[in-house]
């Protein structure tokens, strides 16, 4: 692909490739197999940001179609010192000023997305950006409509701060109580249920992502999924150890891995996917046990509406984590309710 710049995100069907300061604009390029609809998915992208636009919310200016290497692309205008909402809450860790203005300016995001009706397919913080200034911005957008009701745009904010709640839950707090303030008769009660609910969803969801080739995993020509290289930050000591399974169990000791990441849960890495078996890192001496009574880690899942089935993994410590045999069910159901 010829493009001069830096290239901040790649998959199997996208490409979205920063050309710097001097040029002012990023070019997303879409490639997936085959092609065949990636000239429809620029077209539903552009359409959606130019609508978003001018609908006055903050979405990145749509500059131009064009094609890239024969691939359909879009430009966009460069937002000056973008970070995800997810990295600029990560920077910020304990330090209360900067949690407040981050949150202060998702809060701002979300009310202009209410005053235009704006919804968003997939709102988590890898999709809002912040720029040098703390303006929220969103991006990814094909699917995002204007003009919806304010149970639409609920949706929308339940997913954000479910996601955001999970790793930063007092930048979530801080942004659903502005949005309280602001928007009337919203009950943050409700929205709370609803975000832990459409947080469960996305990332059941999102496993599907792991199991292809995509930005978080690569398949090998022998069929072998891994993790792309600084998807996950390795934990210092941990080993790599693999467990041998029939295809589909396989497959759900994958799904089980990806979640407890997703849901910032402790648990054994995810490395990588066998049509017989699995990989995955944990501290060193980790056995499997019966499902342990570890306070620490019953918290967490109940604060995410989950259950741990099945043995999980004992650190040297005696921490417990969920590991390849566990199963991650709803809150309720045991484990004929399935891997959800």
């Amino acid at each position: 692909m010829d493009l001069p710049g830096r290239t901040i995100k790649t998959g199997a069907r996208r490409t979205v490739v920063d050309l710097g300061p001097e040029v002012g604009a990023v070019v997303k390029v879409f490639h997936a197999r085959g092609g065949f609809r990636d000239a429809a998915r620029a077209r539903a992208e552009a359409r959606a940001a130019e609508a978003l636009a001018g609908a006055g919310v903050a979405t990145p200016a749509l500059i131009g179609v064009e094609e890239v290497s024969g691939a359909p692309a879009l430009r966009f205008r460069r937002v000056d010192g973008a970070r995800s909402l997810g990295d600029a809450l990560a920077e910020a860790g304990g330090a209360r000023g900067r949690r407040r203005a981050i949150a202060r300016a998702a809060a701002e995001l979300l009310l202009g997305m209410a005053g235009a009706g704006a919804t968003h397919p997939d709102l988590h913080p890898g999709n809002v950006l912040l720029d040098a200034q703390d303006r929220a911005w969103i991006i990814d957008v094909r699917g995002a409509r204007v003009g919806r009701s304010q149970r639409a745009w609920r949706r929308s904010v339940a997913a954000l701060c479910g996601a955001v709640r999970e790793r930063h839950g007092r930048a979530a707090s801080l942004a659903a109580a502005r949005l309280g303030r602001a928007v009337p008769g919203l009950d943050l009660g409700r929205l709370a249920d609803e975000a832990r609910a459409a947080r469960r969803e996305a990332c059941a969801r999102r496993v599907r992502v792991w199991t292809r080739d995509s930005a978080a995993t690569r398949v090998d020509p022998g069929g072998v999924v891994r993790v792309r290289d600084g998807v996950i930050a390795p934990r210092e000591g941990d080993e790599v150890a693999r467990l041998a399974l029939p295809r589909a169990a396989a497959r759900g000791a994958w799904a089980t891995l990806v979640r407890a990441h997703l849901h910032a849960l402790p648990a054994a890495v995810p490395v990588a996917l066998h049509p017989d078996g699995v990989e995955y890192a944990a501290p060193p001496g980790a056995r499997v046990a019966a499902p342990p009574g570890d306070d620490a880690l019953a918290a967490l899942l109940e604060d995410r509406g989950l259950a741990a089935a099945g043995p999980a993994l004992l650190d040297g410590d005696g921490r417990a984590l969920i590991g390849p045999a566990s199963d991650l069910v709803a809150a309720g159901a045991g484990r004929a309710g399935g891997r959800r």
